[in-house]
């Protein structure tokens, strides 16, 4: 026993060093999370609930709201040091851009005359990009884009006919989310045009945001900024993403679940649960998009299902490996497919379980500059950071 106690010693003492140092820097304010052990596994400082929690308003970009043929933009500006609302009010049949403004840097963004709902599943391309859960940091999704060669300095696409995949929850806990979606938006009419392709998935956070509308519940995650910014605005946050504004229209075109090649890309995961509803991927998706514009309190019995920690925004049962592997090439089976491809649940790396057959791509991208994304190409699959650097996955 004495053996086993002088054995542990070590590791505890060192670890118990390193607790104090992490809680001694939080005290001062240098970090906001903790990390506590491999997995994702980590404690949120008081001064990281306080930042997100804090209703200050901040500069905000511009909220386009239609009414028949008119469009309405909602933005801020400064004025002698104070942050006042600004409200234009213009022909809606007419072509009109918006300005994205960030820090030093801005960009356009042409606005499109409508939207079609987006195809299930695509031919794999000779390259491939994803990432996950930005969750309103723009920086470290503008810094990836950049540095992998996605994006120019002046945000224009230069990934020619390769695909984005961003794997969901960009809303949420930042403070810069509609600057995420901005240029996703704009990033998808670009890469069109140079043959390539966007593929914007819904998560759980973009879900809420738009039944948020309906059941305010569903806010608990909204940054405070928006609460002052909607104030300033003089226009309630639940009416940013309405059917009747633009990034709600958009929004609402986009899928839950798609297959690229013979890869499932899905926020959460597939679970037996929904497997044995026999549901196609498109029965899915249109499950999810008839049942954003309702109280969670009137969803039907599939939509409770769909839409909850069974359904594909929310399950973590793939990543906790909770089901059997023969129950996962059923589901794999089902859909023709080889992998999948998930977010949701938080890995320290990008992580591959079931025999690589599921790859989890959900790092701490909230808290971070730089970040880390999987590419694949012909070569195989590969983890590229922000610089551009990549190391063989599989």
């Amino acid at each position: 026993m004495k053996k086993f106690l002088s054995i542990v010693k070590i590791p505890v003492t060192i670890y118990l060093g390193y607790l104090l140092i992490c809680v001694t820097l939080a005290l001062f304010g240098f970090i906001t999370v903790i990390p506590l052990a491999p997995g994702g596994w980590k404690i949120k400082t008081p001064s990281y609930v306080d930042e997100m929690d804090k209703k200050t308003p901040e500069f905000e970009q511009p909220i386009v709201i239609y009414n028949q043929d008119s469009a309405t933009i909602y933005s801020t500006e400064i004025q002698a040091d104070s942050l006042i609302r600004k409200v234009q009010s213009i022909d809606a049949k007419e072509n009109f851009s918006i300005q994205v403004i960030y820090n030093n840097s801005q960009f356009e963004v042409p606005i499109r005359k409508d939207f079609a709902i987006e195809k299930s599943a695509f031919e794999m391309p000779e390259k491939l990009i994803a990432i996950s859960d930005i969750e309103g940091n723009f920086e470290a999704f503008s810094n990836f884009l950049k540095g992998t060669g996605v994006i120019n300095s002046q945000y224009k696409w230069t990934y020619g006919n390769g695909h984005l995949v961003l794997l969901g929850d960009f809303f949420d806990r930042g403070k810069y989310v509609n600057e995420c979606l901005w240029l996703i938006y704009k990033l998808e009419e670009e890469a069109k045009q140079a043959g390539g392709k966007v593929h914007f998935i819904l998560g759980n956070h973009e879900v809420m945001n738009l039944i948020g509308a309906y059941n305010d519940k569903a806010f608990k995650y909204v940054n405070g900024k928006f609460w002052a910014n909607a104030e300033i605005l003089d226009l309630e946050y639940k009416k940013w993403y309405l059917p009747n504004t633009e990034l709600g229209r958009w929004l609402r075109s986009k899928n839950t679940i798609e297959k690229i090649g013979d890869i499932l890309f899905v926020h959460g995961g597939l679970s037996p649960d929904m497997f044995t509803q026999n549901y196609s991927i498109n029965q899915i998706n249109e499950i999810v998009r008839n049942g954003i514009d309702k109280n969670m309190e009137d969803h039907s019995l599939i939509e409770q299902l769909v839409l909850r920690n069974k359904g594909p925004l929310w399950y973590r049962g793939l990543a906790k490996e909770e089901i059997e592997e023969s129950v996962l090439d059923q589901i794999l089976l089902k859909y023709n497919g080889q992998k999948v491809i998930i977010g949701h649940s938080i890995v320290d790396e990008i992580s591959t379980f079931y025999h690589n057959k599921v790859i989890d791509i959900d790092l701490h991208h909230s808290d971070n500059d730089l970040t880390t994304g999987l590419m694949i190409s012909k070569s195989g699959y590969f983890v590229i950071d922000s610089i551009g650097e990549t190391q063989k996955l599989l």
